[in-house]
């Protein structure tokens, strides 16, 4: 048996958790390899705050992280379906409160590192759109 040392046990940057994220559902389409792939658009006001963990790892940018700027400077995350924790809960133009893991791959064929996202919660944010909410006002 080997001795293991004193105080706390060394970072692992293989999982990288951010919660409550918000997010707008926008579309999931089929990629060149037949994967379905999920798209989201960042809307959350606080993002920069919530993803320096994960942005921190990337400083010389060198990692494939599945998040990218739009010309409108729109952050839109990348997610394959079957990472998707209830992906039939979504619905498209709504708002969206998301849990993600970020899980750290290495193709050593290539010599490609990165993340890659598993949304383990979605949870509605709002009503969908074309549902209203009516309130009754008669006392």
């Amino acid at each position: 048996m080997s001795k293991q040392g004193r105080g706390r046990p060394p970072k692992s940057n293989n999982t990288v958790t951010i919660n409550e994220l918000i997010v707008e559902y926008l579309s999931t389409k089929k990629d060149n390899y037949d994967n379905e792939v999920s798209y989201f658009k960042i809307v959350d006001p606080a993002f920069r705050a919530k993803l320096k963990p994960l942005f921190s790892l990337n400083d010389e940018g060198l990692l494939k992280i599945p998040i990218w700027a739009t010309d409108k400077s729109e952050h839109i995350l990348k997610v394959k379906s079957k990472f998707v924790n209830n992906s039939q809960d979504l619905v498209k133009n709504a708002l969206h409160i998301i849990n993600t893991n970020f899980e750290f791959y290495h193709m050593e064929q290539n010599d490609v590192k990165g993340y890659y996202a598993k949304i383990t919660k979605v949870t509605p944010s709002t009503p969908a759109p074309g549902i209203e909410i009516e309130i009754n006002n008669d006392n």
